[in-house]
């Protein structure tokens, strides 16, 4: 993201807006239609990493929207009825959120979302979007509102005019989507490696990379009667959308110097994770991307009885074997 002009001022005077204004708008537009994400299978997030633009300006609140249907945020008011508030509180200046007002965030401002109930791509729950059309013809947009003290600008050569108003920036906005259903197997992540050099002058990077497979493990939430959903909800391992914060549990680390990639189940081969560094330093210049793969595996489990058959009042024992649930070492899990 390059930064080359302001917009107020005449001759090189000053950005008045830049000297008062507290509000920073980041308007992103992507090609990707409302449609398309509906059609994606298990549940959709917007992950983002603005963390560069955000330190800039010394942010000091962060709210983000996901707008359809060519709808346009600025000043604080937008196309109300085609917006999804992502996060509506704090300062993330990284984060992965679901497309759904009702989980995690409640609606942001009243004059950029009016409608608190939108949702688009949530699993097992019905779409609920605004008056727009939803085609491929219309475009989504992912929308920051960054909040920082009075007479922030994005220039980094030290002013900030119609005539020299300079800054680059690196942000990420990604749409992602995992479903743990057999018939699909789905697992579409993007993730981000900061490697970190070993020492000073050593050339040598490192970074820790790792994985958490997805399942319909169930946990009790609830009393009730076990036979009914109000004492069983589908629980940390679950793919789908979680009734609390609307991501895969366990959340994916998707930046950083250590993360963790998010699978329904194991890949080999071509398939199988791989981390790509475009070297942009060998001889000539032209650049080469190069990367490694490593597999990963999963696991059946098995659940066994200990005795082939019991009497009126005896004890059974049932052993359930899968590694897949022991994803750490530390604790004991149930």
């Amino acid at each position: 993201l390059t930064i080359n002009g302001a917009e107020h001022g005449q001759g090189g005077e000053k950005n008045l807006d830049a000297q008062s204004n507290v509000i920073t708008y980041l308007n992103v537009t992507a090609t990707i239609s409302p449609s398309t994400i509906i059609d994606l299978p298990g549940t959709v997030a917007v992950q983002y990493d603005i963390t560069g633009i955000a330190d800039q300006l010394g942010s000091t609140d962060i709210d983000a929207y996901y707008a359809y249907s060519n709808a346009t945020i600025s000043n604080g008011t937008g196309s109300t009825t085609n917006v999804i508030s992502l996060v509506s509180s704090g300062n993330a200046k990284s984060g992965i959120f679901d497309l759904d007002d009702s989980t995690g965030n409640s609606a942001g401002l009243a004059s950029i979302d009016s409608a608190s109930d939108s949702k688009l791509g949530v699993e097992d729950t019905a779409d609920n979007v605004g008056t727009g059309a939803i085609d491929a013809t219309h475009s989504s947009s992912v929308v920051f509102m960054i909040t920082h003290p009075a007479g922030a600008t994005l220039a980094t050569n030290g002013t900030c005019d119609n005539v020299s108003c300079w800054g680059e920036y690196a942000i990420a906005i990604d749409i992602v989507n995992w479903d743990p259903d057999n018939s699909s197997d789905t697992h579409n992540g993007i993730y981000r490696l900061e490697a970190v050099e070993t020492g000073d002058n050593t050339g040598v990077f490192s970074g820790d990379v790792s994985y958490a497979l997805l399942n319909l493990a169930q946990a009790t939430e609830s009393t009730g009667d076990p036979s009914g959903s109000s004492g069983f909800t589908l629980g940390g391992h679950d793919g789908a959308a979680m009734p609390s914060s609307g991501i895969p549990a366990p959340a994916p680390g998707f930046n950083g110097d250590s993360i963790t990639l998010l699978l329904t189940s194991g890949v080999t081969g071509s398939s199988a994770p791989r981390i790509n560094i475009n070297d942009s330093d060998t001889v000539g210049g032209s650049g080469n991307v190069v990367g490694i793969q490593l597999d990963t595996i999963d696991h059946t489990g098995t659940a066994e009885f200990d005795a082939a058959n019991y009497g009126d009042g005896d004890t059974a024992t049932i052993t359930i074997v899968d590694a897949d649930l022991n994803q750490d070492s530390s604790v004991r899990e149930t």
